[in-house]
């Protein structure tokens, strides 16, 4: 017997489980109260009060106490957490929000309605600024550090659980995917579908606005200018208002490139837009869908661009970085555009309605496959050559965690010996496991590594953790590697995101299974250990001391298809269409 009391039964749903720290009470009586000020019929509960009345926090196993919590989270609609700086201290905290933010992840499937219903929202409140971990800023939150934000934020929280007046019942659950009301709080970015909801739409969104956070202004003036225009424009443009909280907003961000409606891609060039990973992976999708015959991309300098901007990123070779979006935007020529708001807006919808759904060309699996495997190979590539490099003794170890599908198991298990005995020979005696929890894949210590398939793409947990390990790439580089079966291209059913990922394309033969790629892989990753060890030190040093490769300093993790200076002259062209037509 687990329990000192029975469950609740699957009818009496609790709507809000409220997760806090101790530190935290007073806050959260607030939420509370406003919660049931707002919609009085919601059965709101505490999350270790719950726990507490269950269990023996001190003195039962652990093992029984997480089956506790997952067991509280299931009966749960929504699931708001409380993020602060106690918060994360907190181990009951942490554990409660693991287990709702895996429930939330397995939901992303299509699956049956009625076993949709049964899964929670995760809906963070973020109460003051605080070193919040990877994993859990990949979901939307509500951010309520601004004074007078909780209020607005608890009333987003009850609106779309609270049924109609007439047959409002207490506990009663009607909106299991916690569609957030048009003008709610959004923390890491929102959508805005110019009140049309485009996932129910036929297709997705027609238009995606990329930008810069630090021209969130032009960005909305755009939009309103593209509404006016054509009110029933479904436009995703990541400012409060659209993205549901509880989502993953990566993920809605991708999934905007995925939609079978013809797209178009709006980007407001800004010295911060060329600077943002986030922006580069939104213009290699852009390009993507370009190249597919399936979107179009206009260009809309906001301000000039300083000459430094297009000058190559630290001291990397250039020529190392062919294929990347970094390499293309330093390339490219910019300035600001001459034409009206208007006028461009009015231009951008007319590419638009030249954009024939009929005329799109499917992908080549193949093309994007080699692709991605040309600049992964000319990205590991030690520059200057000479012996494969070795740790020195006392050295941090080379931790390398594997992730992939259960279906990959022994191709996983022979990449994993392969580059085990390559690390070994490189004195890296670091451990090559799989990892299966966010925190693995954001260790500071430890190198994440992909196992790319069509079941990995299918796989919503392998997909959540790819998708934190692109969050540590852009803030570090030199952390994601992934790999694939040579033999077995990812196919246009895949996510684009997941098609345009750079990776060593392995290739199983007997005399050599996987040698070469794990010997360029470990070389690879000890570059990338002794670049930080060294730090600035490098510049004076670099020819003595270490070799390098580009995969260690660039962020780039996705993959432009096509050749470098195609690329550069396609966005060139765009950006000259954009700039003098009318």
């Amino acid at each position: 017997v687990l329990y000192n009391e029975p469950r609740l039964g699957g009818s009496a749903r609790v709507d809000i489980l409220i997760v806090c720290a101790h530190g935290d009470r007073t806050a959260a009586d607030a939420v509370r109260k406003l919660l049931l000020l707002d919609e009085p019929g919601l059965v709101v509960k505490d999350a270790a009060a719950w726990l507490h009345a269950l269990v023996d926090v001190d003195s039962d196993d652990d093992a029984i106490r997480s089956d506790v919590v997952a067991d509280i989270v299931r009966q749960c609609t929504r699931v708001t957490p409380l993020l602060s700086k106690s918060f994360l201290t907190d181990e009951l905290c942490s554990e409660f929000f693991a287990s709702a933010f895996l429930l939330a992840r397995s939901g992303r499937r299509p699956r049956a309605a009625a076993s949709l219903a049964l899964l929670p929202t995760l809906e963070p409140i973020l109460l003051e600024s605080a070193n919040i971990p990877r994993f859990m800023m990949t979901v939307q939150y509500h951010d309520c550090r601004p004074a007078g934000a909780l209020a607005p934020a608890c009333f987003a929280l009850a609106s779309p659980l609270a049924p109609p007046a007439s047959t409002r019942k207490v506990g009663s659950h009607t909106d299991a995917t916690g569609a957030m009301p048009s003008g709610g709080l959004g923390g890491a970015g929102a959508a805005d579908a110019g009140g049309v909801d485009a996932e129910a739409s036929s297709g997705g969104y027609e238009v995606f606005i990329s930008y810069s956070h630090a021209f969130s202004a032009s960005a909305k003036a755009v939009r309103e200018l593209l509404l006016a225009l054509r009110p029933s424009l479904r436009i995703f443009l990541d400012v409060n208002g659209g993205l549901r909280a509880g989502t993953s907003w990566q993920s809605e961000l991708y999934a905007a490139f995925d939609g079978e409606a013809p797209l178009l891609t709006l980007a407001l060039v800004t010295p911060p837009w060329i600077r943002s990973a986030v922006c580069s992976e939104e213009l290699a999708l852009a390009m993507a869908r370009v190249t597919e015959r399936s979107g179009a991309l206009c260009l809309l300098p906001v301000v000039p661009v300083p000459d430094e901007l297009r000058q190559p990123m630290g001291c990397v070779d250039p020529n190392l970085l062919a294929g990347s979006v970094e390499d293309i935007l330093i390339s490219t020529h910019w300035a600001t555009c001459d034409l009206s708001w208007h006028a461009a807006c009015a231009r951008a919808l007319a590419v638009l309605d030249e954009l024939q759904p009929p005329a799109c060309v499917p992908p080549d699996p193949v093309e994007i496959d080699e692709a991605c495997g040309r600049f992964a190979l000319t990205a590991l590539q030690l520059r200057p050559p000479g012996r494969p490099p070795v740790l020195p003794p006392g050295h941090a170890q080379a931790h390398v965690h594997l992730v992939y599908n259960d279906a990959d198991d022994d191709f996983a298990a022979q990449w994993a010996a392969a580059l085990s005995d390559a690390l070994t020979a490189r004195c890296a005696l670091g451990a090559v496991r799989r990892a299966t929890t966010a925190i693995e894949v954001d260790s500071a210590h430890a190198f994440v590594c992909c196992v790319l398939s069509e079941a990995f793409a299918q796989d919503a947990h392998c997909e959540s953790l790819l998708q934190i390990s692109i969050m540590r790439q852009r803030q570090e580089g030199g952390t994601l590697l992934s790999v694939a079966d040579a033999a077995v291209p990812l196919p246009a059913s895949c996510p684009r995101y997941i098609r345009l990922q750079p990776r060593l394309r392995l290739v199983r033969v007997a005399t050599a299974p996987l040698e070469a790629a794990a010997a360029l892989f470990a070389d690879a990753l000890v570059t990338r250990l002794r670049l930080r060890e060294l730090g600035s030190a490098l510049a004076g040093e670099e020819g003595a001391v270490a070799q390098r490769c580009a995969w260690a300093e660039t962020k780039t993790v996705l993959v432009v298809v096509g050749e470098r200076d195609a690329a550069a002259d396609r966005l060139s062209a765009l950006w000259v269409a954009a700039r003098t037509k009318s």
